[in-house]
């Protein structure tokens, strides 16, 4: 029974990763399952045992690449070693040097998730992230309310309109890229809405200025030339 579990994850790994990569070379809207079964080599049968459309497979992807991201930051925020301020940043920055690890995945996901056919699946990624980040924030928030950097009296709450804003401003910047090209000064706005999402959150921890710091613009600078390329 063990072995057969392990093949079934096996081959739905194999189609995950099939997936993947003929979304980004092809695109997600001229890649068919035909496609797909014919880079694995297998019958449509096996691919409809494992997902029950196209849409599926994405979302299995987009599931995917999210418990990768739960993962990562449960691990900073149960490191005991470390205070609140520096948890609550390095798990932001946890999630963007694994976008960055996964950047032809993240490129895909924003041509496909940000058009206005995708409206409903988007909005279930974003609460499926939310879902699972918000109790793992909130626990931060909560340690940083005992250690006194932060001033707090619902740790929950604030962690859902944290995350409530930043779904906002993820929409915001995935929009403006579609002008870079024509408006240069497009990155210097960007940079100016993560720095106010930044002071916001100060505001809803009840953090001294600059407490926050979640943001380099090298990293910017290098998802765009990425953009770009693709």
């Amino acid at each position: 029974m063990k072995r057969k579990v392990k093949e079934y994850s096996e081959r739905e790994a194999e189609f995950l990763i099939t997936g993947r990569d003929m979304f980004f070379s092809k695109g997600y809207a001229n890649t068919s399952i035909n496609d797909i079964i014919d880079r694995m080599d297998v019958a449509k049968g096996t691919f409809y045992h494992y997902f029950s459309s196209k849409e599926d497979l994405l979302d299995k992807i987009v599931i995917d690449f999210t418990e990768k991201i739960f993962v990562k930051v449960k691990e900073i925020a149960e490191d005991s070693t470390i205070g609140a301020v520096e948890k609550f940043n390095s798990a932001y920055k946890s999630i963007r040097d694994l976008k960055f690890e996964n950047i032809e995945l993240i490129i895909v996901l924003m041509k496909v998730l940000y058009s206005d056919d995708n409206i409903l699946l988007r909005h279930k990624m974003f609460r499926q992230t939310i879902k699972g980040l918000t109790p793992v924030w909130a626990g931060i928030i909560s340690q940083g309310v005992r250690e006194g950097v932060f001033n707090c009296s619902s740790p929950l709450e604030t962690s859902e309109f944290i995350f409530a804003i930043s779904t906002y401003l993820n929409e915001d910047i995935v929009s403006s890229f579609s002008n870079i090209e024509e408006d240069p000064g497009v990155i210097v706005a960007i940079k100016n809405k993560i720095e106010s999402f930044e002071k916001s959150i100060e505001r809803l921890l009840g953090a001294e200025e600059g407490t926050i710091g979640i943001f380099e613009m090298e990293y910017l600078e290098k998802f765009l030339e990425n953009f770009k390329q693709i």
